[in-house]
Order: C-alpha cells, then structure tokens, then sequence
C-alpha cells in the first residue's frame, strides 16, 4: 500500500513520524500525480483565508507556490496493474474508512 501527499517530502517526513505510517507515504508536492489522474483543483480564496486560520496553508505545506490540492481517492490495482476500485470524493470530510478500503482490497484477492 502507498500514498500520495501534496505535502513536501520534509512535511511528509514530519507526518509519518508523527502519526506512525506504516506504509509509504510518497510526496506529490509539484501535484503532478494529482493532476495525471485528474485530481487537482485549485483551493478558492475563501476556503485560503478559512484554512490560514486553522494554521493550515497548501503552499506552507508542500513548499511550493500555488494553492492547489488533491480531491482525497482511493485506487486498488491488481498485480497486473488493472484498477480493480476507484472512489474519489471531493467533500474531504466524506473519506472511505480503512474497513471499507480492506472490503474492497479482499474482493480482488
């Protein structure tokens, strides 16, 4: 299992000490991948304003300058590299919970 933050490599580093990642945790700081699968948008200056309040910059945390983020997704690939699930929810505070993502994993075992 990996994945993929628009944080930089430095504040990824930071976050899987801190929360104890066991898996890898790669950065997409550049949002390259995002932008491959077709998951980037750039962050309204409103929600800017509203998230500089929380403490919480996209700039500040993938040190690059641009406000854009990742809609939050899951992917499940086969071994043969077929995508097997796929979800994606604009709404971040709508995430599939891990047992969820583990019903889904033992469907393409």
């Amino acid at each position: 299992m990996i994945a993929i933050s628009p944080a930089s490599v430095e504040g990824s580093k930071g976050h899987v000490k801190k929360i104890k990642v066991l898996f890898s945790l790669l950065s997409d700081s550049g949002v390259v991948a995002a932008r491959a699968f077709g998951l980037d948008f750039k962050v309204d200056d409103a929600t800017v304003t509203k998230y500089k309040g929380f403490g919480i910059a996209p700039e500040q945390a993938s040190r690059r300058d641009h406000d854009v983020l990742p809609v939050p997704a899951v992917y499940i690939v086969d071994r043969s590299g077929i995508v097997r699930f796929a979800r994606s929810n604009p709404d971040d505070t709508k995430r599939l919970d891990p047992p969820t993502i583990l019903a889904e994993l033992k469907k393409t075992m």
